[in-house]
């Protein structure tokens, strides 16, 4: 999801709500200068409950961002420019520094 820097998983929660459907986990998820809201991820039971809140969400606004709701299906059609890189397989032990060292200026 596209969100404002300020947005709270509470709110987030509250945006996701859709009569009907089960919320499991909201995740925020920062920028590595840890002030910028990088994404969230948001969890339902079902396929079918995410795709009925992203239906609700669409062509929605939170102050001067304009939300933008990908599922994981999404990621594989995803045209990405040049100024994004993909990175799996990272060790779970990493820190936050370590990524810094390796891909950091």
């Amino acid at each position: 999801m596209n969100l404002p820097d300020s947005i709270s998983k509470t709110q987030i929660s509250e945006l996701c709500t859709v009569k009907g459907t089960q919320l499991l986990d909201v995740t925020i998820k920062k920028a590595l200068d840890q002030r910028k809201t990088a994404f969230a991820t948001v969890e339902f039971g079902t396929h079918k409950e995410a795709k009925q809140m992203r239906t609700k969400l669409e062509n929605q606004w939170i102050q001067d961002k304009q939300i933008k709701v990908r599922t994981q299906a999404d990621l594989l059609y995803e045209d990405f420019d040049n100024r994004t890189v993909l990175v799996q397989g990272i060790p779970q032990t990493f820190k936050e520094e370590d990524l810094i060292e390796i891909f950091g200026n």
